[in-house]
């Protein structure tokens, strides 16, 4: 009986931990495209020649 209630909280906490991840997760990937595209520029989000239109 003691096993099944340790293993019981064990999954509880295992999915509140995943949620938590999951959250964070969520929060770094909004943030995440402008500091790639600072650093890397071209590989996130369109082209830089396609922003503006031809001149």
């Amino acid at each position: 009986m003691l096993m099944l209630l340790f293993a019981l909280t064990d999954i509880c906490h295992f999915l509140v931990f995943q949620k938590l991840i999951q959250i964070l997760l969520l929060f770094d990937f909004r943030d995440r495209p402008n500091q790639f595209r600072r650093q890397y520029p071209g590989s996130g989000g369109p082209p830089p020649g396609r922003d503006f239109p031809p001149r």
